[in-house]
């Protein structure tokens, strides 16, 4: 990782904002720091961008369907989800079962949200600020927890002295973004689209990365049940 100063610093540099060996203005490095948030922001939006997913483990209250989810929630304090990717209820033995993730809408059509059933089955998230929501049906029994796999927000820059807390191979990416953006405010259009061309490349590089592999899952049991210890899906053999 590498501290958000230098890293300003040399995106100022690289449009010709700031001289080798000078040291950045500071009203400069705030408006860059302002634009690399601005930036972070948007490839929040940018799934192949979201570097990494995480499980987290709520567990849930007899009765009770809605539960904040992020840095200052009463739920389950965490980063805020950008988007729940699986969910699952886990039982006091440690059994897990699969649930459905569906959008709001699909939550405001369930009529009846409160109901004696004790096992959820549908789960539904809600992007809301500064605390994502959950909310679960039908209501939950006592003895349960929901582990959710979901993507998180990039962390935006607070104080110039921090690391800028991105994995290997984003440096590049980030630098030459800031420098796209940093051209646009100091007018250096002849820079343009060489910065761009590198900032795009070094995107595509990342999210080739990130890119998710389709895997084909089917129940363990099918391949136990064969005496060679081994099941292809395609000849069904």
């Amino acid at each position: 990782m590498s501290i958000a100063n230098d890293l300003l610093s040399r995106a100022l540099r690289l449009v010709g904002a700031l001289a080798s060996g000078e040291t950045a203005d500071a009203n400069d490095i705030e408006e860059a720091q302002a634009d690399a948030n601005d930036m972070l922001d948007q490839w929040c939006l940018e799934d192949l961008m979201l570097y990494y997913d995480k499980v987290d483990i709520l567990p849930l209250v007899a009765g009770q369907i809605s539960y904040d989810i992020g840095p200052t929630a009463t739920g389950l304090v965490t980063e805020r989800p950008i988007e729940i990717l699986l969910a699952n209820f886990r039982d006091a033995d440690g059994l897990d079962s699969p649930v459905s993730v569906i959008p709001h809408d699909s939550y405001e059509r369930l009529t009846q949200k409160t109901t004696d059933q004790t096992l959820p089955s549908v789960v539904c998230y809600q992007p809301t600020n500064p605390n994502g929501t959950i909310l679960v049906w039908p209501t939950p029994s006592s003895g349960l927890s929901l582990r959710l796999m979901s993507n998180k927000q990039l962390t935006n820059i607070a104080d110039l002295s921090d690391d800028v807390p991105m994995p290997k191979g984003y440096n590049e990416a980030f630098l030459y973004g800031i420098a796209e953006r940093l051209c646009i405010r100091y007018g250096r259009k002849e820079m343009l689209e060489e910065i761009m061309n590198r900032a795009m490349l070094a995107k595509q590089n990342i999210k080739r990365k990130n890119k998710k592999k389709n895997v084909m899952f089917f129940d363990p049991a099918l391949v136990n049940s064969r005496v060679s210890g081994a099941y292809n899906p395609y000849t069904d053999r």
